[in-house]
């Protein structure tokens, strides 16, 4: 890439995956063109939408093609690959909205801290629900340190070149597998500022649909061996789940004090993974939804395979 003159600001495009989003990218693409510093380009990448979401888009005046059947990482990296050369890669989710001063955070970030290579941040809930309040709002207060959530990734176009883009073999975690690419170069993620906000209109608003997302997003976890063996969560929620199913046994055969022990180990473990995940944040009713969480989680065995938009 070419040495840039340092009053010239980078610039930067945005990929949007998409499927069925016709709620909310109206909102996704207004939140964008609000910015004072405009991308390069906004890409949109749908999967097959059924309802209006194509006919909003080309009323916006939006570019998109359709890729039906294209998993995650195979609709970011096609959106990639239809881009003019640009510095940053942002991806973002058709159900995320940017803040009217995202730009500017954003370049104001990459002035203070040259080099950046890898950023993003947490997105944020919009907090109107039991669920958000209890459990999506409290995530965002957290960052990992090894793993930004590709609805809000930034990475340079150098890097994402380098690393060969997204791995197409998965249908989740691909965000996650990206990171730990990127960091075996022996490099650091840059997290980006918590009032770099993106906020998040699609976290499930009911447990039915907590569920079917966390099933869904376990779905990686337990597609070989070694994926499970490597993750905390899978682990704890099949562990989890054998002990549920032994306390329960037990009560079934009337044997009471095993039937407690097991139910007191559930209860703890619960407790303890609330603690770890969510640290000074903690809630007893998060508990309970970590309870759901776990078994959703659990219940991957046994789903259907789907893509995700």
């Amino acid at each position: 890439m070419k040495q840039r003159s340092p009053r010239m600001k980078p610039t930067y495009s945005i990929v949007i995956p998409c499927l069925n989003e016709e709620p909310n990218i109206e909102r996704t693409i207004q939140g964008i063109r609000s910015q004072l510093n405009q991308p390069k380009e906004v890409v949109v990448v749908d999967n097959g939408s059924t309802d209006n979401t194509i006919d909003i888009l080309r009323r916006l005046d939006c570019t998109y093609y359709i890729k039906e059947g294209y998993n995650i990482s195979q609709l970011r990296n096609y959106g990639v690959n239809k881009l003019l050369p640009t510095d940053y890669i942002v991806f973002i989710d058709a159900d995320i909205c940017l803040a009217n001063d995202w730009s500017d955070v954003f370049f104001d970030f990459l002035k203070n801290n040259q080099g950046v290579e890898l950023t993003g941040n947490r997105v944020k809930a919009p907090g109107d629900t039991w669920i958000d309040k209890n459990w999506f709002c409290l995530l965002e207060l957290e960052n990992s340190p090894n793993y930004i959530n590709s609805g809000h990734l930034i990475v340079s176009s150098s890097i994402f070149q380098e690393l060969g883009g997204f791995n197409e073999e998965l249908i989740t975690s691909e965000d996650y597998d990206f990171c730990q690419r990127y960091l075996k170069l022996g490099r650091n993620i840059s997290h980006a500022p918590k009032n770099m906000i993106a906020l998040h209109y699609g976290y499930p608003r009911t447990i039915k649909d907590f569920i079917h997302r966390e099933s869904w997003h376990g779905k990686s976890d337990i597609k070989t061996f070694n994926n499970f063996i490597t993750s905390k969560v899978a682990i704890l929620s099949i562990g989890t789940s054998i002990t549920v199913t032994l306390a329960f046994t037990m009560l079934t055969l009337h044997k009471w004090v095993p039937s407690f022990v097991f139910i007191l180990i559930y209860v703890i473990t619960l407790l303890i993974a609330t603690k770890v995940k969510f640290r000074s944040q903690f809630r007893l009713i998060t508990s309970s939804i970590m309870s759901i969480y776990l078994l959703s989680r659990t219940l991957s065995i046994f789903t259907i395979s789907r893509n995700r938009s």
